[in-house]
């Protein structure tokens, strides 16, 4: 896609942190896609130790933008997301 000048980039994130990890603690990340628009998306992301505790909740929200700068979304991003 970047060589067509694609490029996908972060428009928003929300991360709240609920918990430490620590250098060397096992975890586990959950991520669901969601479309939030025709041009955008977002990933929503849970980070669990491996006790289970909530470490982290976040949303990432995103578009892809084109040679000129302007939102577009691609079909190949549209099927890798399954949105």
């Amino acid at each position: 896609m970047t060589a067509r000048g694609i490029i996908m980039v972060v428009t928003r994130a929300e991360l709240e942190y609920k918990a430490s990890l620590k250098s060397g603690d096992l975890f586990r990340v959950c991520v669901d896609v969601e479309r939030e628009s025709k041009l955008r998306f977002t990933f929503v992301q849970d980070i669990f130790k491996s006790d289970g505790k909530l470490v982290l909740k976040g949303r990432v929200t995103g578009t892809a933008v084109n040679s000129k700068g302007r939102p577009e979304m691609p079909a190949e991003i549209e099927r890798a997301f399954g949105i």
